[in-house]
């Protein structure tokens, strides 16, 4: 499996800012995004650049989709 790329990493970090969960850790809001993307390893707490680091390609990928469906979700 090939690791996410520093441009995919880029694109979920910009897409947490948008969604206002840009912080440094995991946090409880951000952890069923990750679980519906396929992160399970992921725990509150842990790093965002270390576990996104960690991710495959694919699952950068498919966070990037939640992320913008949560994004796209009414209100």
């Amino acid at each position: 499996m090939a690791a996410s790329t520093p441009h995919q990493r880029l694109h979920v970090r910009c897409l947490l800012l948008e969604l206002e969960l840009d912080m440094l850790h995991v946090s409880a809001e951000l952890l069923p995004l990750a679980e519906r993307a396929g992160l399970t390893n992921w725990h509150v707490g842990d790093r965002v650049d270390d576990v996104l680091r960690t991710a495959t390609s694919d699952q950068a990928r498919a966070l990037a989709k939640v992320l913008i469906g949560a994004e796209q979700a009414p209100a």
